[in-house]
């Protein structure tokens, strides 16, 4: 294998992780905020609704 092919799929090896592993990250952010915004809903107990709110 020459160095310029061995360079190559050394940068393709690390573009592919770098990918994965950014991908991960952003799904984990999304998770994190999807749960911070409905947790109130999930966990509010019973009782009036707030003003404006229908059922």
């Amino acid at each position: 294998m020459s160095a310029v092919s061995l360079i190559a799929v050394v940068a393709a090896v690390i573009g592919k992780v770098t990918a994965l592993v950014f991908r991960s990250h952003m799904y984990g952010k999304l998770h994190d905020q999807l749960r911070s915004t409905a947790e109130p809903v999930l966990h509010r107990g019973p009782g009036p609704l707030p003003r404006g709110a229908r059922r």
